[in-house]
């Protein structure tokens, strides 16, 4: 059956080609090596099209500068920002350009012009829920944001994040003691962008995700320490939870609070469902395990309990150590949970919480951390990640859920409008160094071999090719599982559908600027293994050829 095939092309040029001040080009190609950049001059953006519409530039604006200039576009990109000598807002241009999350006495020292808490804030918009007073937050900390949907009433939307995040309080890995983690609601109205009862499932609540990652992002940067909460403007009791998309969805309703914490349990702590309904087991999740509990046991001896409860998880047919949140929403962590929380703090954050130090026993906590029963990576397990992607170890990669980038970019890829681009056009060249989840740089599948021996059926292949002739293939599920968190189920969703077209890909800035990409949709089947185990023997021959 042939493949269906599309190309497509996004009009990305190199800033230096077009500097002619030596100096400036060199620091914007070490802003990428540093956590500040240097202010380009007053001008507007050559980039920038309002709403996409690539007849909407800041021309486009000249010509009715009153109106258009105080626009803010789809993006939530305000005009003015992008076409600044147009609008005349040259006098907000930033002096020093430090990123979100750094150290800042004043908002001219940020490149969004914003600094509060003495720190830059991406935005204005942004606004704080728990933070220490000067407390830096551009790496090493988890960031939780919340944004809303369909609220009309700017107070009405701010009682309710407060009064949602308040629950949070009780659970200890979320407690305001614990310094890893910062809070942050973005306080803008949007319109609804969620709806209950879709796939016929009464309370589960979809949202675009693509429009809460937007939304969240008025607050922080796309990576895998940013994990977003979506307040739906209804009291109906529901929600889900996006695993891969680091996003819980939740209503209004007096338990909006535990269905969040239950669903960052399974983005943010990798925990599988105790309840019997679910698909998680001893092989996929910390928190399940077989008879006798062994990876625990050291715990149970230590407290001197039997931390081993039988009838849970999958079928029933596996062990959790106590009845928790992951089954009962309003239940507590358990201890055993507890621990597997230090070790996720541990590995995105490098440090871990005070109510850790009761796991410092026997080899310790960092040791037992590198069981790695959450599957954040088979090394050293405080300097796990590595962007590095030799041949000799890129299968081996896979195992791991989390990479730690030196230069990420972000892109969205529309499968639905056939189209992608960068998140943040001003750095296309790669930002500081962040975490971001496997999937997004290096997709779901190291091969067609291994999507077949998963029992996948089919798959999307992106293809990303750089300006300087490199090239980075990824191999995509095109299913995603939505956690039911009310109906105790796995709910699967075709990427494209519901509004779930938009792809977050990650890339390596090191190599260059993205100029095309293509998108490959593959029907696995046996015809497709021997073509592709053909294709694989025919180029290790060509490459031997052309050693000799």
């Amino acid at each position: 059956m042939k493949c269906k095939k599309t190309t497509f092309s996004n009009r990305i040029l190199n800033y230096c080609a077009k500097l002619t001040n030596g100096v400036l080009c060199i620091l914007l190609v070490l802003f990428t090596f540093s956590y500040t950049t240097s202010a380009l001059e007053c001008a507007d953006d050559d980039f920038y099209t309002y709403n996409g519409n690539k007849n909407q530039t800041c021309a486009w604006v000249a010509q009715d500068t009153e109106n258009r200039c105080s626009e803010i576009d789809v993006n939530y990109i305000e005009v003015r920002d992008r076409c600044r000598v147009t609008c005349d807002n040259c006098g907000s241009t930033v002096a020093i350009g430090r990123t979100t999350g750094q150290w800042c006495t004043e908002g001219s020292q940020c490149s969004s012009g914003v600094c509060r808490q003495h720190t830059c804030y991406a935005s204005d918009y942004c606004k704080t829920l728990k933070q220490p007073w000067g407390d830096t937050f551009e790496r090493n900390k988890v960031i939780l944001v919340f944004v809303g949907s369909g609220f009309t009433d700017h107070k009405e939307w701010q009682e309710q994040v407060h009064d949602t995040f308040s629950v949070f309080n009780q659970f200890p890995m979320f407690a305001n003691s614990n310094l890893r983690f910062n809070v942050f609601y973005v306080d803008m109205l949007e319109e609804e962008f969620c709806e209950y009862g879709c796939k016929g499932i009464d309370t589960l609540l979809c949202c675009n995700t693509n429009t809460a990652k937007v939304l969240a992002s008025k607050c922080f940067p796309p990576q895998a320490t940013l994990h977003t909460i979506v307040i739906h403007n209804d009291e109906k009791y529901g929600g889900a939870g996006y695993r891969n998309s680091n996003m819980a969805t939740t209503g209004t309703h007096a338990d909006s609070g535990y269905i969040a914490v239950h669903e960052l349990g399974h983005s943010l702590f990798e925990f599988g469902d105790e309840y019997k309904e679910g698909k998680f087991n001893a092989a996929n999740s910390a928190n399940c395990d077989v008879a006798g509990c062994p990876k625990w046991s050291d715990l149970s001896d230590h407290l001197g309990m039997e931390l081993c409860v039988s009838q849970h998880c999958q079928g029933g047919n596996y062990f959790v150590a106590e009845p928790s949140f992951m089954d009962d929403f309003r239940a507590p962590v358990g201890v055993v949970n507890l621990r597997f929380t230090c070790c996720t703090y541990l590995a995105l954050t490098k440090g871990v919480p005070s109510y850790c130090d009761r796991f410092e026993f026997g080899l310790g906590l960092v040791e037992y951390c590198k069981n790695d029963y959450q599957n954040y990576g088979e090394l050293d397990y405080q300097n796990l990640y590595s962007s590095e992607q030799f041949d000799k170890t890129y299968d081996y990669q896979f195992r791991s859920r989390y990479f730690y980038v030196a230069r990420p970019a972000v892109i969205y890829f529309d499968l639905n409008e056939e189209t992608f681009g960068y998140v943040d056009q001003h750095n296309r060249f790669g930002t500081t160094p962040a975490i971001h989840r496997r999937r997004q740089m290096l997709g779901d599948y190291y091969d067609i071999y291994s999507a077949f021996n998963k029992g996948v059926k089919k798959v999307h292949k992106i293809t990303i090719k750089y300006d300087s002739d490199q090239t980075q293939e990824m191999l995509f599920n095109p299913i995603a599982y939505i956690d039911s968190p009310i109906e105790d189920e796995l709910v699967v969703m075709a990427i494209g559908d519901d509004d779930q077209s938009i792809m977050e890909i990650i890339v390596d800035g090191s190599k260059g600027l993205v100029d095309d990409v293509e998108f490959e949709e593959i029907l696995i089947n046996s015809w497709t293994v021997f073509c592709y185990w053909v294709s694989t023997i025919w180029h290790g021959f060509v490459d031997i050829l052309s050693i000799l």
